[in-house]
């Protein structure tokens, strides 16, 4: 059962153009994500010699994004249940789309404004209103491409999920970090 399960969502990566093409999408945004989440401290610890506890604060703005992006789901959402519960209109996968149409311009707006007010000779506010954006319009990409896949593949959906997630993962676990700080002292060397 679990071969068979692994079988066919690599399958459905390979063989559906959908499941791939919103599954990099997906990945994009979680390569983004985790770039992200280590530039962050040398933004604001490295840049502009804030402590490690001071610089954790701007970690507030990506919770602000994600939650903002919750809220405006329901947006979303009512507008689908709206189509659905029109008896003249059918409703398509697609009407899942219409958070990643308009919540996802965001990614760009915040990486954009994050990239352009990093420089420490800049506000720190920059930096930090930059980030709500980025968590918004990767909500967005996430909520609406999960739901848009399960739609689409009813009983596969499962596996197209899990496909998606593979290359999501994938890409992740590729993304590069930044490195962890260098001690000022050096261990002890021990004889051999």
């Amino acid at each position: 059962m679990l071969k068979a399960s692994s079988v066919k969502a690599i399958h459905m990566l390979v063989t559906e153009p959908v499941v791939f093409a919103f599954g990099f999408w997906i990945a994009f945004c979680w390569a983004v994500a985790f770039m992200f989440l280590s530039v962050i401290p040398i933004t604001f610890q490295e840049k502009r010699g804030w402590n490690e506890g001071v610089a954790g604060l701007p970690y507030i703005s990506l919770a602000i994004g994600t939650t903002l992006g919750w809220a405006a789901h329901h947006l979303q959402m009512r507008k689908y249940n709206r189509l659905t519960d029109d008896p003249s209109i059918k409703v398509t996968p697609e009407a899942r789309l219409y958070g990643a149409m308009y919540g996802a311009m965001w990614l760009p707006i915040g990486l954009f404004i994050y990239s352009f007010t990093q420089y420490a000779n800049l506000s720190w506010v920059g930096p930090a209103i930059g980030l709500a954006p980025i968590a918004f319009g990767i909500f967005f990409v996430f909520e609406s491409t999960y739901s848009y896949t399960a739609d689409c593949y009813g009983e596969s959906a499962s596996s197209a999920i899990a496909a998606q997630g593979f290359l999501r993962n994938t890409l992740g676990a590729v993304t590069p970090c930044s490195p962890a700080p260098s001690s000022t002292t050096s261990a002890p060397s021990t004889p051999a």
